[in-house]
Order: structure tokens, then C-alpha cells, then sequence
């Protein structure tokens, strides 16, 4: 839910952020690894039942993943192989934490640690359907607990757990919301995709010849002025490989500018120092010629 409506206000102010730090040459792959490395000591932390300590190591590492976005759109978009990491280590992020809180509270009873994987379980089968609802051309972006409200509501349990037992409640009300959630999200691609024709038996083939998979790539349809699919393949190559080239050219750029203002305030200050000095040693001279 937050993911859907509150996300527009955020990633205005978040691409703020991420253009100054793009402007200093820091990569989203490295915002990503740094969030992924936090989620280790906040883990430990809150297996060891520290939650205060966890909470500002956890809350630094969700802001990492929030920025990590805003500095692949200033740095001119994001590539399909960032997006994957970013996906593999918000899950790898996601099984530190909730593998910690079950130690945790596994401490205080079974059934509170079958429910801290339950919930894991059925946040894992959120963003399932929503992957698999994007790959059938479906939309699954829906629900009322999304990856930012499971942070959010992890991330207020590990406030208050010092003072207040609150985990047990966070971790029920997690688990019930995040099936309402998965209950939501299947119900909408189901009725999205009631909507479509019955296909043919042909066309759900799950392995074709192999033969016809390179007749279809090598033939020339003369009614299409692309030509062959290996045509097509080709220049999509090529565009890949030009795109590659313009954000290597905007990553150099960057770091041109990076060091431009570098030697810009270095000099800056060399000369504020040397004026300082001169005005030292005239306000001595001076001060010797009175006395």
C-alpha cells in the first residue's frame, strides 16, 4: 500500500539525494551491497536480543534500499541486471531478518517462532505473485502489506521491544495482514487473467523441436522489414551495446565533475588559509609597531 501510494513522495525526495550521489560516483550496485552487508550486524544484534542497537542498523540499511533506485534514475536509468540484484538481496536482507527474530523469540515460545515463518513464508509469496503476474503480462501491485509496510512494522517491533514486549504482536498482526495481502493479490490476477481466451493446445507447449525454434530464427518474413529474428536480435544487440556505451560515457562525465569540485574547494581552502596567514602576521606587525 505504501509501495503504491506513498512511493511518488518518496522518490522525489529520495532522487534528490540520489543525484548528489551519483554526482560522487557512487553506484547503485554499491547503496545495494552496503544495505545487504548492514543486514548481517542487524541480525546478530537482534538474535542477541540488542534491539536498540538492531533498530538503527536496520533503519540505515532500509534507507540504503531506498536510495539505491534514486541513484540508478540519476544516473540515467537502471539496467535489468542491477533490478535483479537489488530483488535477490532485498530477499537474502529479508531471510536475516526474520531467521533473527525467530531465534529471538523462539526464546519465548515455539508457536512464536512458527509464526515469524509464517510470516517470512507468505511475504516470500507475495512478491512471488507479483513476479510471476508481471511475467503473464498481469498486474499484482496490490495489497495491504508490502515489502515497505513489513519494514515498517519490523522496524517499529524493534524499537519498542526494549521497553515493551511488542514482538509477539507485531509478528501476528504481520502474519495475518501479509496473508490478506497474498489473498488479495491472487484473487486480482485471477480475475485479470478470467478475462482472456482459452488458448490452443499448441500454443502452451511447454518444449518445442528444437528444429522449429531455428527455422522460426534464420527465415526472412518478407512482409516484415526487420527481416529474420536473428536480425532483430542483432540490432537489439547493438542497441544494448550503445546504451552500455552512453553510461559509460555519463559515469566518466560524473567522475570528471566529481574531481572538477574537488580541486575547486582544495584550492579554496589553500587560499583562505594563506589569506588567514597573511592577515595573522600583518595584524603582528602591527601590533609590534604600537608597542
Amino acid at each position: 500500500m505504501l509501495d503504491s501510494r506513498g512511493r511518488p513522495g518518496v522518490d522525489r525526495f529520495a532522487l534528490k539525494v540520489g543525484r548528489i550521489l551519483a554526482r560522487l560516483g557512487i553506484t547503485p550496485n554499491w547503496i545495494t551491497t552496503i544495505g545487504l552487508v548492514l543486514a548481517i550486524p542487524a541480525s546478530y544484534f537482534i538474535a542477541t536480543d540488542r534491539t536498540i542497537v538492531a533498530f538503527f542498523i536496520f533503519a540505515l540499511a532500509t534507507i540504503m534500499d531506498t536510495f539505491d533506485g534514486a541513484v540508478a534514475t540519476a544516473r540515467g536509468g537502471g539496467t535489468r541486471r542491477g533490478a535483479f540484484y537489488d530483488a535477490c538481496a532485498d530477499k537474502v536482507a529479508d531471510a536475516f531478518y526474520f531467521g533473527a527474530i525467530m531465534i529471538l523469540v523462539a526464546r519465548q515460545s515455539i508457536t512464536l517462532a512458527v509464526v515469524a515463518f509464517a510470516a517470512f513464508a507468505a511475504a516470500n509469496l507475495v512478491s512471488y505473485i507479483r513476479a510471476k503476474a508481471s511475467e503473464s503480462g498481469l498486474d499484482a501491485h496490490i495489497g495491504l502489506m508490502e515489502r515497505a509496510e513489513r519494514l515498517l512494522f519490523l522496524g517499529v517491533g524493534l524499537l519498542f521491544q526494549t521497553w515493551w514486549n511488542v514482538l509477539p504482536v507485531v509478528l501476528w498482526v504481520l502474519l495475518v495482514l501479509t496473508v490478506v495481502t497474498v489473498v488479495q493479490r491472487f484473487w486480482s490476477v485471477w480475475r485479470q487473467g478470467s478475462t482472456e481466451p482459452p488458448q490452443p493446445v499448441d500454443a502452451v507447449r511447454l518444449l518445442p523441436e528444437w528444429k522449429d525454434i531455428r527455422s522460426e530464427f534464420h527465415a526472412d518474413d518478407p512482409t516484415d522489414p526487420n527481416g529474420s529474428m536473428r536480425r532483430v536480435w542483432a540490432a537489439q544487440r547493438a542497441e544494448w551495446a550503445h546504451r552500455r556505451a552512453q553510461a559509460h560515457a555519463r559515469r566518466i562525465a560524473a567522475r570528471a565533475e566529481t574531481q572538477q569540485i574537488r580541486a575547486r574547494l582544495t584550492a579554496e581552502t589553500r587560499v583562505a588559509r594563506e589569506t588567514g596567514r597573511g592577515r595573522r602576521r600583518a595584524a603582528t606587525k602591527s601590533y609590534r609597531r604600537r608597542n
